[in-house]
């Protein structure tokens, strides 16, 4: 059996412990192959790894030579390393991996001139916590990623056919644009522009962009300026194959575009949304997803979640439960358990709340186990932190892991925004909320989402704008408590305290229990200045001390 150690400088040696030795491209080629879970790679990603700056012919070719070296020297007498057209494997079982050393020193001194991809891969292997693993050991092989069920779309700044530096920057403002535009559907997720505009410029092949973006699609294109309007030359690709699906031109107002209010804008978002669904259909039949049985439950114990009535807030854990059940291997069923515990306090249903915030965490957890990029379970983790335990650093951290995983997940930016509130950054606050507004114009939560922004344009002085988004969200949903307290803390500070103290009236027979001393022991807001201020309000509109 042959030993691989790649920390330290890389070795490799025979059945013997005789060291064996490889130029630095063949090093490189079988970290890659052990550092993956499965001992595979696919051909495109080792070409966009080690020869992202040859032509595809001449990367093919050389990985072609490589592999042939590699293949001469340990395939001797067992087939250690396969390979077809596609994919090449290393057979883990049949090679020892001395895996134990300090991150830092992962593939010490191995350099490849113009591999930057290779470099840029080093450099996150190497920068692994050392307490992420036991006896600081790198982790060779991570779960393998889940398959997502939405495509992952990328937009790069468009480029200007007529070079004019003063111009330059309108093809950015494009291209964030149309990535706003995308990321209101939530039949795709959409990477972010601060992501995608750094590929700008580099003249980058697509595999090196699937594999620095992660993304399926890829929208790019030009722009002609015409005066007060510009002419968008754009093209969608398979960021897989590099193959255009379709490319078109439309022209628009630059007034328009800079507002927001671009109709060319919408149509291309329209237009990309409906080639991924058509795409995506073939890719979808052959993926592990919900049963139908367990996908009823689901939406069940949801709708029941969200009505905040005791007897259907009971009913939506036994339906959730019974997704668990009915499809024990899915993360979106425990993923929405751990919510559910989380809402049970956020109700007042719960008279055990680090029980509740535990279950909560260990559920979401589970579900992260099985689906990392699971949004919901890392904002259920992150919520937990920031709502229930106080704990801002730990939600900090949560909340820009969850970012990481799904950037234009809505509920993750809505909770940070609130997060945001509850320390009195208002501005902050404001702009997170209102960026999970336009992303979910028709969620089933639309009421959450408008009592949060509502609590944030309150946290940045602005009651006037926080009691129409309370009315707002209490027309979807009367029973939600908080929604309540953020109309009588608005109509407080408004200076209307007769309608302040008859909302705090129907607020009490709502919640007959509520004083404003047990509001304060719980809540987040209480660990400043905001919750002060929200507590002199409640107290000047005539509710309990």
């Amino acid at each position: 059996m042959f030993t691989l150690s790649l920390f330290g400088p890389f070795q490799l040696r025979d059945e013997i412990g005789n060291p064996i030795a490889l130029g630095v491209k063949s090093q490189a080629l079988l970290a890659l192959l052990a550092s993956e879970g499965t001992g595979t790679r696919t051909r495109a990603y080792l070409r966009a790894m080690l020869w992202e700056n040859s032509d595809p012919e001449h990367a093919a070719s050389s990985l072609r030579g490589t592999l042939s070296q590699l293949r001469k020297i340990l395939n001797t007498n067992t087939e250690i390393i396969e390979a077809n057209r596609e994919r090449i494997s290393l057979r883990l079982d049949l090679v020892r991996l001395a895996a134990d050393g300090d991150p830092r020193n992962f593939l010490e001194g191995l350099d490849i001139a113009g591999a930057e991809a290779f470099e840029d891969w080093l450099t996150e292997m190497r920068n692994q916590p050392v307490a992420a693993a036991p006896s600081n050991v790198v982790a060779l092989h991570p779960k393998a990623a889940p398959v997502q069920l939405l495509q992952r779309v990328a937009v790069l700044p468009f480029s200007l056919r007529i070079a004019d530096p003063a111009q330059e920057v309108f093809g950015d403002i494009i291209a964030e644009e149309l990535t706003r535009c995308l990321a209101a559907s939530p039949l795709m997720s959409v990477i972010s522009h601060l992501s995608t505009r750094r590929m700008s410029g580099r003249g980058s092949r697509f595999t090196l962009i699937r594999h620095k973006l992660g993304c399926d699609f890829l929208m790019s294109g030009s722009l002609v300026m015409l005066g007060a309007k510009s002419r968008l030359l754009v093209n969608f690709q398979d960021a897989r194959s590099g193959t255009i699906i379709w490319t078109d031109s439309f022209v628009d107002d630059n007034r328009a575009i800079l507002l927001g209010e671009s109709e060319a804008m919408q149509e291309i978002a329209r237009r990309a949304q409906r080639t991924v669904l058509s795409q995506s259909a073939a890719d979808l039949e052959g993926r592990a997803l919900l049963t139908a049985p367990a996908f009823r439950l689901l939406i069940g114990g949801i709708n029941n979640l969200h009505t905040h009535l005791p007897d259907s807030f009971d009913k939506a854990r036994v339906y959730l439960e019974g997704a668990c059940k009915a499809c024990p291997t899915h993360p979106l069923p425990v993923a929405w358990l751990g919510f559910w515990h989380w809402m049970s306090i956020q109700n007042g249903f719960s008279r055990d709340r680090e029980g509740a915030s535990a279950r909560s965490r260990m559920l979401a957890a589970e579900a992260i186990d099985r689906d990392p990029s699971c949004a919901v379970a890392r904002a259920t983790v992150a919520m937990n932190y920031s709502h229930i335990l106080h704990d801002f650093d730990l939600a900090g951290q949560a909340y820009e892991t969850a970012a990481k995983w799904a950037p234009n997940e809505p509920l993750t930016v809505l909770l940070q925004g609130a997060m945001q509130a509850y320390l009195g950054r208002g501005p902050q606050a404001v702009q997170l909320t209102e960026t999970a507004r336009k992303l979910s114009p028709l969620d089933p939560q639309k009421y959450y989402v408008d009592l949060l922004a509502g609590t944030a344009h309150l946290a940045n002085d602005d009651p006037e704008t926080a009691l129409r988004l309370a009315m707002n969200s209490l027309a979807e949903n009367p029973h939600y408590g908080s929604t309540h307290r953020l109309k009588i803390i608005s109509m407080a500070a408004l200076g209307r305290l007769g309608d302040a103290r008859a909302a705090g009236l129907d607020y009490l027979r709502l919640d007959p229990e509520f004083t404003v001393s047990r509001y304060a022991r719980s809540h987040a807001a209480f660990h400043g200045s905001v919750g002060a201020f929200w507590a002199d309000m409640l107290k000047a509109a005539g509710l309990p001390r």
